[in-house]
Formats: structure tokens, C-alpha cells, sequence
């Protein structure tokens, strides 16, 4: 069964966020922005950056993603990211 590209960018999305640590996260001088933002995530599923943008702000409008402001914009996997934050 093949999955769809929506499905595909959230598993991704969904990788990418649970791979953080709580300390990588908060610690800004060796957080690697770019990583979290639409051209890599296009660039790494050989994907459209329009396709992948349309896809992350449906996500975020589904309140399944969190869209972070500025530049790149950054995208995270919202209930993998509340499990790093409130690990201790």
C-alpha cells in the first residue's frame, strides 16, 4: 500500500522531532534550524517545496503540527514535541 505525500511529510515531520532532545532543542548556538524547515524535508523526500509547504499548513491549520516563525520556518511534530519538553 502506498502512502500518500501528506502521510509521507508527517512521518517525516514526525522523525525528525522525536529525534530531538530536550537539551538539543533548548540549546540555540548548536540547534540546526534548517533542518526542521520545508526545503530540507522537500530535499530529503525529493519533493516539490510548494508541494511540501501546501502539505505542512494544512498539518499546522489540523493542529497536528507546530509552525515556528521566521527564517526557515520551522515545522514540529506538536505531541512529539510535548513528550521532550515535559520529560525530566
Amino acid at each position: 500500500m502506498k502512502k500518500n505525500k501528506a502521510q509521507l511529510i508527517l512521518n517525516e515531520i514526525e522523525k525528525r522531532t522525536s529525534d530531538l532532545s530536550k537539551d538539543y532543542f533548548l540549546d540555540s548556538k548548536d540547534f540546526n534550524y534548517s533542518y526542521y524547515s520545508t526545503i530540507s524535508v522537500a530535499n530529503d523526500l525529493n519533493m516539490q517545496r510548494t508541494n511540501v509547504s501546501k502539505c505542512l499548513n494544512e498539518l499546522v491549520e489540523d493542529k497536528i503540527l507546530i509552525k515556528i516563525t521566521g527564517k526557515p520556518i520551522l515545522y514540529f511534530h506538536k505531541k512529539s514535541l510535548k513528550k521532550i519538553l515535559i520529560r525530566i
